[in-house]
């Protein structure tokens, strides 16, 4: 660091306050560092150099030599180490980079080591999770649910509870066809994670209530939880079937453990971000990554469903339908690129270019042969 003087006046009296100006100022100044070009009192810091300004004793009270100081934002440094928070120098370091190299390479092994491949859809991701953990956090859930709808459950001998029962075995039956049989592409043997769907225990509660909005959900361990309230926008069992079918999608392609796998990632983003540039700017990126992250699940879920729900002879052009009564709502939506969930109209749209596909797989089951759906083992 360089220290420069103002003004002509004594240089050996405004040496010898040297002390008293530089007290306090968090660096470390050595002999060799200092350059006396004139006598002054006031100090003054900007950047790596240290401006001190010499004064008269008339100009200030008569006190000889008083000084004046401003102070600007410094670093504290040890071994005279200079410290910067300038990413471009920070990577510039052959040290430092080296580090962030080697951390980059073990996420990367760590990552790839962790890819797996969803049912169905055929998408590749990062999920580390043990389903154990998917298990304890669905049970602590489940009873969370049920304490709080205590007494609104509709009976299992209702006729509606009896009816989402009719359509979910529709659906779990079509779901273990595609997932376990070798006509859906699925001739590389990677589903050895996903064909042990028979550990889940499926359970159906209807909660009746019309004051809750429109919702069905399921979560991890196969339980289902339908509102009386959406059964209106459903309107039938192929509106129902588009609703618990992209559910069941949420459980069948363990999209809980998949959130729960990025989690560690996103803290490790923002941790560097903190240590390099002093902020979290990284992390702030990393909290719009992760709504993409949760919109592509949203999509995964309307695919698998539409497909499943196509496979167990149900109509999948009633899905538009339903998605454009639920977009009538009428409800205030933040915008996609802020949401979780797509818009309706990206669903729609979605949906809409995955007909044929649908129509072709409801097809190939038989649906539209009488003898072929009646003699298909619901």
């Amino acid at each position: 660091m360089q220290i420069i003087f103002y003004n002509n006046i004594r240089k050996s009296s405004c040496f010898r306050m040297l002390p008293r100006l530089l007290s306090g100022s968090r660096r470390t100044i050595r002999p060799s560092h200092v350059r006396i070009t004139t006598s002054g009192a006031s100090r003054i810091f900007k950047g790596d150099k240290l401006y001190i300004t010499c004064h008269s004793p008339k100009s200030y009270l008569n006190t000889p030599y008083h000084c004046q100081s401003k102070h600007y934002s410094t670093y504290k440094t040890f071994k005279n180490v200079s410290v910067t928070s300038n990413p471009i120098e920070y990577f510039a370091s052959p040290g430092s980079r080296n580090k962030i190299l080697l951390v980059l390479a073990l996420v990367g092994v760590v990552y790839v080591s962790n890819l797996d491949e969803a049912p169905i859809s055929h998408r590749s991701r990062f999920l580390w999770i043990p389903k154990w953990v998917e298990q304890y956090l669905g049970n602590r859930t489940y009873n969370q649910i049920m304490s709080q709808y205590r007494g609104q459950f509709l009976s299992r001998a209702h006729p509606t509870h009896q009816n989402v029962e009719y359509v979910v075995g529709k659906l779990l039956k079509s779901s273990d066809e595609l997932i376990k049989a070798n006509d859906n592409n699925i001739t590389d043997g990677s589903f050895s994670r996903d064909t042990d769907t028979d550990e889940i225990r499926w359970e159906v509660h209807v909660i009746n209530s019309s004051r809750d909005p429109p919702n069905a959900f399921v979560i991890p361990g196969g339980k289902i939880f339908v509102f009386s309230s959406i059964l209106p926008y459903t309107q039938n069992n192929d509106g129902l079937a588009t609703v618990l079918s992209h559910e069941i999608s949420h459980e069948l392609a363990r999209h809980t453990g998949e959130k729960l796998s990025r989690e560690p990632l996103s803290i490790v983003v923002s941790l560097a971000s903190l240590v390099i540039f002093g902020t979290d700017i990284l992390g702030k990126l990393s909290g719009l990554v992760s709504l993409h992250h949760s919109r592509t699940q949203e999509s995964e879920a309307d695919y698998m469903g539409l497909m499943i729900m196509a496979n167990a002879c149900f109509h999948p052009e009633e899905a538009i339908k339903f998605w454009k009564r639920m977009s009538g709502m009428g409800s205030m939506k933040p915008p996609e690129y802020l949401s979780t969930h797509p818009s309706d109209g990206t669903r729609i749209n979605n949906i809409e270019s995955w007909l044929p596909e649908a129509n072709a797989r409801r097809g190939y089951a038989g649906c539209d042969d009488v003898t072929a759906f009646f003699s298909k083992s619901w």
